[in-house]
């Protein structure tokens, strides 16, 4: 998995950072990670130990496709999606330009029949 940088810390832990945000979610989502003797655990920095437990809407990844290569800029991409999510992060499928894959807080998340 590709990384940008790795930082330890006082406590014992490291600070990764990872290439791509949805590497991320997938460690997080996979932990505990075992290597050796030792058990890797992965969270989000801001969900560590000191988290306050507080009510927030769903977060989901969306992929867009076919995105007009002219509009792909995040002003509009924030306006595309501003009616039902609020975007935390998006990337450019590098290669691909009509593809966006962006992290969003949604407010409702249902099932389509």
């Amino acid at each position: 998995m590709q990384y940008l940088s790795i930082q330890k810390t006082s406590l014992g832990q490291a600070m990764v950072r990872l290439t791509y945000a949805h590497a991320r979610d997938t460690l997080i989502q996979n932990s505990p990670h075992v290597f050796d003797n030792v058990l890797l655990t992965f969270t989000k920095h801001d969900h560590g130990r000191n988290w306050r437990t507080a009510e927030f809407n769903h977060e989901c990844w969306m992929l867009l496709l076919d995105f007009p290569r002219d509009y792909i800029t995040e002003r509009i991409i924030h306006q595309s999606v501003g009616d039902f999510a609020r975007v935390l992060d998006l990337q450019v499928q590098q290669g691909t330009e009509v593809s966006i894959i962006l992290n969003a807080r949604v407010r409702d998340v249902t099932e389509v029949p």
